[in-house]
């Protein structure tokens, strides 16, 4: 909450059985009336800001403060007339099923730049060469059609990515990435990921390439003040392997705030700990190939 307490904007986390309170009067806003009853249905464990009462000059002070320390939430939203009527829940539901959409969107525009590298003149002998151009026609189709369905995406993506494997010969890159933290004797942290494989345990990192998103190369990073080690995320890559690896520090659970009924003011409904926040908007496909997806800001 560092940012949000720098700015002055008060923040309040939402307990699971609350999820079935209004948008409207969790912000505060008159005319909505509580619930009466606790949330029975399943808690929610998704990562989500609801921004309430900001004026438009305070938000992109908390978004610059957001950009500046590296940290972003996917799923949030704005108080709108046209959300305050639903109950926090279906809210979260709907943002995180735009964002699922929105990010395999990316994900098979993504694949489909990849597969375009391959050039006849490299693999055009290949057995499977006819077999991965239909896949790369019909994943433009899909990438190209107006409001595809999440399902239509990732098949698209899926059965292109096959192929892709079988023209190139190439492996999928396998196991995951933990990322361990040690306070040194400063103060500060030493941060080091490591490749688990798919027993858990970790392997040689011999080969694999990491990427942090300050620019900084290799598995370890050192002298990493406690207020930055959330900002940190790592992908690791492979030689002659497809795909990467990627993770984050997770940020711990916090005590959780009673909601107490005040006059509307500026502030923040979070979930869980927030990272990011921007306006809702709802998201459709490129209408042109042309058009390719881009992270939202």
């Amino acid at each position: 909450h560092g940012i949000l307490e720098k700015l002055g904007i008060p923040a309040e986390e939402i307990k699971d059985e609350n999820l079935n309170e209004t948008v409207g009067y969790l912000a505060g806003l008159k005319g909505y009336e509580a619930a009466g009853k606790t949330y029975e249905g399943k808690g929610s464990q998704t990562e989500f800001m609801l921004l309430c009462n900001l004026p438009e000059s305070l938000l992109d002070r908390f978004l610059a403060e957001m950009t500046a320390e590296n940290l972003r939430i996917n799923h949030k939203a704005v108080v709108t007339e046209y959300n305050r009527e639903a109950e926090f829940h279906e809210l979260i539901d709907e943002i995180g099923g735009e964002h699922d959409v929105f990010q395999a969107l990316l994900d098979l525009d993504a694949m489909i730049r990849q597969a375009e590298k391959l050039t006849k003149d490299q693999y055009g002998n290949n057995p499977a060469w006819d077999d991965f151009q239909k896949a790369l026609t019909a994943a433009k189709k899909v990438l190209s059609s107006e409001e595809p369905a999440l399902s239509d995406l990732q098949k698209a993506r899926a059965e292109l990515k096959e192929q892709y494997l079988k023209v190139t010969g190439m492996k999928e890159i396998q196991g995951s990435v933990s990322i361990d933290i040690e306070q040194d004797a400063s103060g500060t942290y030493t941060v080091k990921a490591s490749i688990l494989g798919a027993d858990g345990a970790k392997t040689d990192a011999a080969g694999y390439d990491f990427l942090w998103n300050d620019g900084t190369t290799g598995d370890t990073l050192k002298n990493i003040s406690a207020d930055k080690l959330i900002t940190y995320t790592v992908t690791v890559t492979a030689k002659d392997k497809f795909g990467s690896l990627k993770a984050g520090l997770q940020v711990p659970d916090k005590p959780r705030a009673e909601r107490s009924r005040k006059a509307p003011c500026a502030a923040a409904l979070c979930t869980r700990a927030p990272s990011r926040a921007a306006t809702r908007r709802p998201r459709k496909a490129p209408s042109k190939r042309s058009a390719r997806p881009s992270e939202p800001p």
